[in-house]
């Protein structure tokens, strides 16, 4: 395997960076009021463990799309693929 130089690297990460920001922007009103709902749900927590908890509550979400897509196997790959990507 061939190792990516530093440059390149850093390129990668610029690309990456900015891909995400346009993310976050073009949905910043859903994000915004997840978030906001997420907090008056837990009143006292910390922006940190605010954090883990949607990251925990979006990683137990995927795992369980992905689970579910991939039950049917490979004859419904046609249909599974996109779903999975979708609501991911």
């Amino acid at each position: 395997m061939e190792k990516i130089d530093q440059k390149d690297q850093g390129k990668i990460v610029k690309w990456l960076d900015n891909y995400i920001e346009k993310a976050a922007v073009k949905f910043y009103p859903e994000i915004s009021t997840y978030v906001a709902k997420l907090r008056d749900q837990n009143n006292g927590i910390s922006p940190r463990d605010l954090a883990k908890k949607i990251v925990s509550r979006k990683s137990f979400k995927n795992g369980l799309v992905g689970s579910a897509t991939g039950i049917p196997g490979v004859l419904a790959l046609p249909v599974t693929i996109p779903t999975d990507l979708i609501v991911t």
